[in-house]
């Protein structure tokens, strides 16, 4: 596994995930899975769930998955508007 081990590489990865609205996780939890993640909100500006979707790496190119980052980010925008949150 490629797992970020060390504080100050998290801490760095941690915002760039809160900077661009999704996180990938490209094979550190294990071999062969990518998955993307965005965070779902709620009236109160909290995060209160996630959705995400998982590839196999010998199933989808590098590029198709890249193309699943706009769904799901569009995706958790609308349950989180759904659930209250403006903007």
């Amino acid at each position: 596994m490629r797992a970020v081990t060390g504080l100050e590489s998290f801490m760095e990865m941690l915002a760039e995930v809160r900077a661009q609205g999704f996180a990938i996780d490209d094979q550190e939890h294990s071999m062969g899975v990518r998955c993307i993640a965005a965070p779902v909100f709620d009236h109160g500006h909290q995060v209160v769930a996630a959705i995400s979707t998982s590839t196999l790496t010998g199933d989808t190119s590098r590029e198709d998955f890249e193309a699943l980052v706009p769904p799901v980010r569009e995706t958790a925008k609308a349950i989180s508007e759904t659930l209250g949150r403006k903007g």
